[in-house]
C-alpha cells in the first residue's frame, strides 16, 4: 500500500508539473496494482489522448463511485462541447474577410541584390521547405535527436558497501538504492557512474557516511517542487530518524495539498503516536 502511494503521489506530482507522459506512467502503475483505484482514474482522464479515452477513465470514476462530483462535472462539462460541436454543423458559416491588399514598394526599393533570407534554426536547415519539394510529395519528417543511451550498469559495486548490484539501482546486499532524479533538473544520476549532474548539481551534500541522508535529500526535493520524489526520501527515513513524527508532518501536509485526503490523515494520525 505505501508503494501504491509513493506511485500514486508522483504520478499527481508530476501531472501538476504537466509531465504528462511520466504522470501517465506512475498512474498506469498504480492502475495494474488496482484496477479500482479510484483517485488514479480520475486524474488519469485529465492526462489521455481523446475524448472516448476521458469518457472511459470518467466512467470508471463514476461506477466505483456513483457521487464523485468531479467525475460527474467532467462528464456534464464534456457532453456540452460535444452538443455544441454538433449545432455547430447547422449554424450558417460566415464567410471570410476579403483578403487585405497591399501593394508593394517600387522596384527601385527593393533591389533583388538586398533581398537576404535569414538562416533556418539548425535541424531545420536539413529539412525541405514546402516550397522545395515535387508536386504532391510530402514534407519529410524532422531528424531525430541524438540523445545520450540509458545507463548499462549491470554489475556495477554499490557505491555505499562494495557489493554487487543490479539494473534495478538497488543494492541487494545493503538495500541502499543508487539512481536518483536530479533535484535541480529532475534527470536520473546514478550514483554509480558519477555523483555530479551534466547540470551542475552533486549528490554529494545528501551522502553520508554508508548511506543516504534521506531527510535532508526529501526537503531539497521539496524545495524544488518535487513533492513525489520528496515524500519517498522521507519516508526512507522514518526507519532511522530520531523524529519520526515531524516526517509524518511533512509527508500528510504534502498528501493534502496533492488532494490524498486518506493518506493525509494516516500520516496526521502517525504524527500524534509518540
Amino acid at each position: 500500500m505505501s508503494a501504491l502511494d509513493d506511485e500514486l503521489a508522483q504520478g499527481i506530482a508530476a501531472a501538476k508539473l504537466g509531465q504528462r507522459d511520466v504522470a501517465r506512467q506512475h498512474l498506469q502503475n498504480v492502475l495494474r496494482t488496482d484496477p479500482r483505484h479510484e483517485t488514479a482514474w480520475l486524474w488519469m482522464s485529465g492526462l489521455v489522448d481523446t475524448p472516448a479515452q476521458k469518457r472511459d477513465c470518467l466512467q470508471r470514476v463514476l461506477a466505483l463511485n456513483p457521487g464523485n462530483e468531479m467525475a460527474r462535472r467532467g462528464m456534464e462539462q464534456m457532453a456540452q462541447s460535444e452538443a455544441a460541436s454538433f449545432l455547430s454543423v447547422f449554424e450558417p458559416r460566415t464567410p471570410p474577410p476579403a483578403p487585405v491588399v497591399i501593394a508593394p514598394p517600387p522596384l527601385s526599393e527593393t533591389p533583388e541584390a538586398v533581398i537576404i533570407s535569414e538562416p533556418l534554426p539548425i535541424g531545420i536547415a536539413d529539412v525541405p521547405q514546402p516550397s522545395q519539394l515535387p508536386a504532391g510529395a510530402a514534407p519529410s519528417a524532422a531528424p531525430a535527436l541524438d540523445l545520450p543511451p540509458p545507463s548499462k550498469i549491470t554489475d556495477a559495486p554499490c557505491v555505499f558497501c562494495g557489493a554487487p548490484t543490479g539494473m534495478d539501482g538497488i543494492c541487494d546486499t545493503c538495500g541502499i538504492e543508487q539512481i536518483f532524479d536530479c533535484p535541480l533538473c529532475s534527470h536520473p544520476l546514478d550514483l554509480r557512474e558519477r555523483k555530479v549532474c551534466e547540470c551542475g548539481q552533486s549528490m554529494l551534500p545528501f551522502l553520508v557516511s554508508g548511506g543516504v541522508d534521506h531527510n535532508k535529500l526529501g526537503d531539497e526535493y521539496q524545495k524544488r517542487d518535487y513533492p513525489g520524489a520528496a515524500v519517498k526520501q522521507w519516508k526512507a527515513a522514518l526507519a532511522t530518524s530520531p523524529k519520526p513524527s515531524q516526517l509524518h508532518r511533512k509527508i500528510a501536509e504534502v498528501y493534502l495539498d496533492l488532494g490524498m485526503i486518506e493518506q493525509s490523515r494516516q500520516h496526521n494520525e502517525l504524527s500524534k503516536q509518540k
